[in-house]
């Protein structure tokens, strides 16, 4: 087994080795447990129905305010379950946080993800809240969501010939939270307007409007939220538990040109890169315009860029010819943790 130090998720290989086959005691019940590239877990219930369940890390990032950093603690958790068609309805946290926080910052802090989750609907059940000596860490616990539904989709839900289509853009957390927290870098670079409007579309990390949007068209079969590793990656992803391969033309994937001057500047591939914001669907030919086309009545861009295929064809990508492709091999760790961590001993402001 490979030895992988590098921030961010762990790798395919780690997962199936450590955690895959290392999951407790077995239990009829579950029918959607651990796996790369699904987003839940599911579990039937007595008597019909449903519960899917989604964790991720607590958010408590420097430079963003604490109204911003509880925006990322709960809508990144709740587009994981979104991806099912629903919204969550309860959640527990656990917080670890900085012994140094304040009081007053907390209940900030806590105000914020109360309100976010009375938006969306959730119920926050329980959890556990503390402070630990030297957190420095921009993940301070984490979340878990669940919700009940009769009717569950799953990213694995994918059949070859069926229609990729992904909304807003690439890198769109990346660009949002770059321009957040280097602000004078970024307003350098882009001139204060765009940086103004990159900035703003941090707001729009949340998937649930279009997410739910699809799902009641009736036409999508998997739906599969961008995070680390970018576009490219959440394709990759979606094969990888769908058992398909996928045809991606790189020339249509959506990438605004101040995205793409931040990933030249700060050194990472917009393509590959975290997009939190972005989601991924997968319909029917037929069906493909009637799901961008409801998208855009809410004025959600939704682009289409390309097709699922056979497992064995791998995901491949091309510019102009299909029949002229390269094969995708995802990087063990997205680019945008190391541009970060470059940019912060750089001393960008």
């Amino acid at each position: 087994m490979k030895t992988n130090q590098q921030p961010g998720k762990i790798d395919r290989e780690t997962f199936q080795h450590t955690i895959w086959k290392k999951v407790g005691r077995h239990r009829q019940e579950v029918i959607a447990g651990p796996q790369y590239g699904v987003d839940v877990s599911v579990i039937r219930l007595p008597g019909g129905g449903f519960m899917a369940s989604a964790s991720d890390p607590a958010s408590l990032v420097p430079g963003l305010t604490l109204a911003e950093s509880a925006w990322l603690t709960v809508h990144l958790t709740a587009n994981d379950l979104a991806t099912t068609g629903h919204l969550p309805m309860y959640a527990q946290f656990v917080l670890n946080l900085p012994a140094e926080m304040s009081t007053p910052d907390f209940e900030a802090y806590w105000t914020m993800v109360h309100e976010y989750c009375d938006d969306l609907g959730v119920a926050i059940t329980g959890g556990h809240t503390g402070k630990v000596q030297g957190q420095a860490c921009t993940f301070v616990g984490g979340v878990t969501m669940s919700l009940v539904a009769p009717e569950i989709l799953l990213s694995k839900n994918i059949r070859p010939g069926q229609c990729i289509i992904v909304t807003k853009g690439c890198a769109w957390s990346a660009s949002a939270i770059l321009a957040k927290v280097f602000p004078e870098t970024v307003k350098m670079l882009l001139g204060v307007p765009e940086w103004e409007k990159v900035g703003a579309s941090f707001q729009g990390l949340s998937v649930a409007k279009e997410a739910v949007a699809a799902f009641q068209t009736r036409q999508v079969s998997a739906m599969h939220d961008v995070t680390e590793g970018g576009v490219l990656g959440a394709v990759h992803e979606m094969c990888l538990a769908g058992g398909v391969g996928a045809l991606v033309n790189t020339s249509v994937l959506p990438v605004s040109q101040a995205v793409s001057r931040i990933a030249g500047h700060f050194g990472f591939d917009p393509h590959c890169s975290l997009g939190s914001g972005a989601l991924l669907m997968a319909c029917n030919p037929e069906a493909a315009d009637t799901v961008v086309d409801t998208l855009g009545t809410l004025e959600i861009p939704a682009f289409k860029i390309g097709h699922f295929t056979n497992r064995l064809q791998g995901v491949a990508l091309y510019e102009t010819d299909p029949e002229h492709h390269r094969i995708f091999l995802p990087a063990q760790y997205d680019g945008y943790w190391n541009a970060y961590s470059a940019a912060l001993s750089r001393g960008w402001k």
